[in-house]
């Protein structure tokens, strides 16, 4: 997941050519790589392409999308411009169109945990069959909460390890008045990031299989509710826990409710993947003492969750000679190292170690953050449900599972009792599971 993944060209669908990377002296030609990155993140991933100009001798032409890379990635086939390589921040795209990319091999897959590349296998018979669709070259920690330690400290509360603890902390600041959260809900991912770590700190099994897709009912199970009740517990009453309400927050994106935290210091806390850090640090500028991190905290009859995501490179077939040494560049431990010095970044590769990562990164991410998205004590990864659902159910502005995590914070909002709300909130679910599977 990105910053902020919205341009003014979104809406048309095409990508926005932006200026070729170049440092060769003698170029092989050029690459086009789509990309839904802005901000921190997009300039990282120049600096990674300027290196492979340099070594490989290639120009690269960076084409930004917005959300609807999808429909980006579909247009573009069969054009002149259409991209090479596509970096896709929802892994589930690549299933979706499996049918226009080439499939990739070759001893760098080797380096990735073989449970992280089980998530993008191609399906069918043939030759091809269980053959990787991309290569993951960027992974996300979004199971992060990132605090203000000295608001804590007035307040005289620790960070919590259950989730009771948290909602007695959201509480008491409120109390105080301090708002507790920022929720940039104006990014729809922003909400279900919340929703998929307190449903599968509530029931793995269930998580899975909505995963799956194939029982529209799960939608309805207990698991499911309760999720959303903990979410409701977390966020009401909104005038209180959130700086301006729900409707200031409805408006506000992800990184505008960093900019709360830790700048404008209206709110004390805010869930935010290890890829904020950039701009938490950006902010905090002076008082980076005063930034603290804890892991979401899960049920106490439950588990503390682990929700993944990342950034899949696929290749467009069929594939250009360009593209391939693009793909293998990106696939290598070099270009996790150049990103991994800037910040916002992890490697799933083992040779890229905690030496690459940044000053901040060591002092903040204590947990073995590391081992915890490339192994996840030695389970598959938990990803990012949002970011594998499709059809009805998938995500980006205004869609699926984004736009009812929006719809339901809008009705607490507006003061709907949270057994209502989650009523709503599971019939919109259920109805877009229902209408996915029957397109299926």
């Amino acid at each position: 997941m990105t910053i902020s993944r919205r341009t003014a060209l979104k809406a048309l669908g095409l990508p926005a050519l932006a200026a070729a990377t170049s440092c060769a002296s003698r170029s092989n030609g050029t690459v086009r790589v789509a990309v839904v990155w802005s901000g921190d993140e997009l300039a990282a991933f120049r600096a990674v392409l300027a290196e492979f100009s340099r070594q490989r001798q290639w120009d690269v032409q960076v084409l930004t999308v917005g959300d609807d890379i999808g429909a980006a990635l579909a247009s573009q086939v069969g054009r002149r411009t259409r991209p090479d390589v596509v970096l896709l921040p929802r892994s589930g795209l690549a299933i979706s169109y499996q049918a226009k990319l080439a499939s990739v091999a070759g001893p760098p897959l080797d380096a990735f945990p073989p449970a992280w590349r089980g998530l993008v296998t191609r399906a069918g018979a043939g030759a091809d069959a269980d053959a990787d669709l991309g290569i993951w070259f960027k992974a996300a920690h979004k199971s992060l909460v990132w605090y203000r330690r000295d608001v804590f400290e007035r307040a005289g509360v620790e960070k919590p390890s259950e989730l009771a603890g948290w909602v007695e902390i959201n509480q008491k600041l409120a109390a105080d008045g301090v708002p507790p959260l920022s929720v940039g809900a104006a990014d729809g991912w922003v909400l279900t990031d919340w929703f998929e770590n307190l449903l599968l700190g509530r029931d793995r099994e269930v998580y899975a299989g909505l995963w799956a897709g194939t029982e529209p009912g799960l939608w309805g199970e207990e698991p499911v509710r309760q999720a959303l009740a903990d979410l409701a517990a977390l966020w009401t009453p909104m005038g209180k826990v959130l700086p301006g309400g729900a409707n200031r927050a409805l408006l506000m994106q992800f990184q505008d409710s960093i900019v709360d935290v830790f700048a404008r210091g209206r709110a004390a806390m805010v869930a935010a993947a290890d890829f904020a850090s950039p701009v938490i640090a950006r902010f905090a500028g002076e008082r980076a003492g005063d930034v603290g991190v804890f892991r979401f905290p899960g049920p106490a009859s439950g588990e503390r969750p682990l929700v993944v995501g990342g950034d899949l490179a696929v290749l467009l077939a069929p594939p250009s000679a360009g593209g391939t040494a693009l793909m293998r560049w990106l696939a290598g431990p070099d270009a996790g190292r150049i990103w991994a010095g800037r910040g916002g970044y992890i490697s799933l590769r083992d040779d890229v170690d905690e030496s690459a990562y940044t000053p901040w990164y060591r002092a903040f991410y204590t947990d073995d953050l590391l081992a915890d998205v490339r192994h996840d004590a030695g389970r598959a990864p938990v990803f990012d449900l949002s970011d594998q659902l499709t059809g009805r159910l998938g995500g980006g502005d205004g869609l699926g599972s984004w736009r009812v995590l929006q719809d339901f914070f809008a009705d607490l909002g507006t003061g709907a009792t949270p057994d209502i709300a989650v009523s709503r909130a599971v019939a919109a679910f259920t109805r877009a599971a229902e209408a996915r599977r029957g397109s299926g």
